[in-house]
């Protein structure tokens, strides 16, 4: 909790701004007030008296926003990160976000608002390793879609030039691309993170690894010959496009081999 006086009261410290802070990236990024189940100001003093956390739980972040968040609204003063460190993570953050911003207006890619995607029921099977499945509103219609967000590490080194480059090729791939083996892209998107997201079509059945980690003990042999045909097709139309299949992963993997 906050650092308070022998009479109780608050203690002026560079720590309790930091917890302050706190409050409001939450007042901010989840519309919650410290304490907001809590109608009456008594029942706040005796929670703040008996250390009850001002809020149950941290929301409305995401990654190292939420790390931040937390570490601000530590009960431990020394624990807090300083306001220049904040300071500095935030405009890393507008930098790059301006950044992504001004490459979207020029790569002329269809843009979905967020506010046009509504979370899905829950549902595992189909589910892809960095995606989320969401229904599109476009008009009068509901399409299912992947959200796929872009795995680039540690958000506090990012490499802007790099990663620009990876954004216009994987656009400028997916939009060459007209085959029934290839994942289309609808467009993309922005605030499920500090980068844009991909929005593709939703995979009912995921990705082969999953597919295969779950159904592999029903497949029949031909099944499994029509599946290899199937991925060698997809492959030779990629590169009679002179594309390797590495131009459409995003974030290439160290194990991939030249």
């Amino acid at each position: 909790m906050l650092d308070v006086l022998e009479d109780g009261a608050a203690k002026p410290t560079v720590a309790a701004d930091v917890y302050s802070y706190g409050c409001i990236m939450m007042l901010l990024c989840s519309g919650l007030e410290p304490y907001h189940r809590l109608k009456i100001s008594f029942h706040i003093i005796a929670a703040r008296v008996r250390g009850r956390e001002p809020f149950s739980e941290i929301t409305g972040f995401e990654g190292d926003l939420k790390q931040l968040a937390q570490k601000c609204l530590s009960g431990s003063s020394e624990h807090r990160p300083s306001a220049s460190d904040i300071a500095k993570l935030f405009k890393s953050r507008l930098n790059i976000s301006k950044t992504m911003m001004d490459l979207l207006s020029k790569l002329g890619v269809n843009q979905i608002p967020k506010a046009a995607l509504s979370t899905c029921a829950s549902d595992d099977r189909g589910s892809i390793s960095g995606t989320l499945k969401y229904n599109w509103l476009h008009g009068s219609d509901a399409t299912v879609v992947a959200v796929k967000t872009l795995d680039v590490g540690d958000p506090n080194v990012i490499n802007i030039s790099k990663t620009c480059d990876m954004i216009r090729r994987e656009v400028y791939v997916r939009e060459r691309l007209k085959h029934e083996t290839i994942l289309g892209l609808y467009g993309m998107t922005t605030g499920f993170g500090i980068l844009p997201s991909f929005v593709h079509p939703w995979m009912a059945h995921g990705s082969l690894h999953d597919y295969l980690k779950r159904d592999f003990s029903t497949l029949s042999p031909p099944q499994k010959f029509d599946i290899l045909y199937q991925v060698a097709n997809g492959i030779k139309y990629l590169h009679k496009s002179n594309i390797a299949h590495g131009n459409l992963t995003g974030v290439r993997s160290h194990r991939d081999a030249d």
